[in-house]
């Protein structure tokens, strides 16, 4: 259950990625929708504290990386950190 087509580069591909693959484990369902709620968490808490937050293990937070085509949870984070710069820009 990898991607076919590239990794996502914001909230939203991502959101469209989640819809192109799913539906889910429970668990990745629960970080996916923990991870599209709090990106300001997802761009810089460590694994155990996403996962500890989404209510998921660490590895799940690794799983939704690679099913979205990251190569790594750090790769997966940037999207978000990304996202928080344009925002930061905006104000």
């Amino acid at each position: 259950m990898a991607l076919e087509f590239p990794s996502p580069r914001n909230r939203s591909e991502m959101l469209g990625c989640l819809a192109k693959l799913g539906p889910f484990p429970m668990q990745l369902t629960r970080l996916a929708e923990y991870a599209l709620r709090h990106p300001d968490v997802m761009a810089f808490a460590s694994c155990s504290l996403i996962a500890s937050s989404a209510g998921v293990s660490p590895s799940t937070v690794s799983r939704l990386a690679v099913v979205l085509g990251f190569p790594s949870v750090r790769e997966f984070r940037e999207i978000f950190r990304e996202e928080l710069r344009r925002m930061s820009r905006r104000h």
